[in-house]
């Protein structure tokens, strides 16, 4: 016996997920931890019955109707991985209880957001790896021109002007850094390598600067333009150096001032039926 399927409008196709997160609120929504397994009893009752006729002897004939019944019980359990329903039901419950919002502004900070616009992945990693061999090809190419020891020196004096942009970019701590265009505003944050799905390698080779079609992300708005709060932490110790060594750090190689910063929980975009995409 066929069973009817589920109506499904849309599909949510990952590109993150922050499993820990995720299985932490799930946990706090339904108050029995995060679900494991889903274990599904399927029984079946069936019966046959057969109609006939027959005849005694050649005298005298009999016509009757027998049936025959044979009753047959078949039951089925499956076991279904729940990990993988997780996300959209968070998402699903999230919403149905109002803990999302879809405004980008000072009002939504601290909370979360759910957000839709361009997506800008770069994998800072990668860049850094092939950084050195890249630009020495580079730079080849710019002097090609000229021959011999005149090319050599030329070629070594250049990558040893770019030697402070290497290291520089060698020293970026994070390995993705992903911007959200929403409007006029950017949305800037950064990834965990290990909680992208699929092969983040591939990305930059496949898009460059922006992945096509429209994305949503899911997270904590941390962050807003110009929050630079005015509050003394100074301490008139070595601490203070620190201080702003880190505040260096932020406008230099993360969030630009004019920027939202999100935490993000999960990145994905919609698919839609046939019927819908036309």
């Amino acid at each position: 016996m066929a069973q009817e399927l589920p109506t499904t409008e849309s599909l949510f196709d990952f590109l993150y997920l922050d499993s820990i997160k995720i299985r932490s609120f799930y946990a706090q929504l339904t108050g029995f931890g995060s679900l494991a397994s889903i274990k599904a009893n399927n029984a079946l009752n069936s019966s046959l019955v057969s109609e006939g006729a027959f005849g005694v002897n050649a005298m005298a004939k009999i016509d009757a109707k027998v049936n025959y019944a044979t009753g047959e019980n078949q039951s089925s359990e499956k076991t279904y991985d729940a990990t993988p329903t997780l996300p959209r039901e968070m998402i699903d419950k999230l919403d149905e209880l109002g803990f999302i919002s879809r405004e980008l502004g000072e009002n939504s900070a601290g909370n979360l957001v759910l957000l839709n616009g361009v997506l800008s992945i770069t994998d800072i990693e990668t860049l850094q790896n092939l950084l050195e061999p890249t630009m020495y090809f580079a730079t080849e190419e710019e002097y090609k021109q000229l021959y011999g020891d005149r090319k050599r020196q030329a070629v070594k004096k250049k990558l040893e002007e770019n030697k402070p942009v290497v290291q520089l970019i060698k020293a970026i701590p994070y390995a993705l850094e992903a911007r959200l265009k929403v409007g006029e505003d950017m949305v800037w944050m950064t990834l965990n390598r290990g909680e992208m799905v699929g092969n983040p390698h591939d990305i930059n080779l496949k898009h460059g600067k922006v992945l096509f079609g429209e994305y949503y992300v899911l997270g904590v708005l941390d962050a807003i333009p110009n929050d630079d709060m005015n509050i003394d932490m100074t301490t008139g110790s070595f601490g203070d150096v620190i201080l702003e060594l880190s505040q260096s750090l932020k406008e230099t190689m993360g969030r630009n001032t004019s920027s939202y910063g999100i935490t993000p929980i999960a990145i994905f975009r919609v698919i839609r039926t046939n019927q819908q995409a036309k």
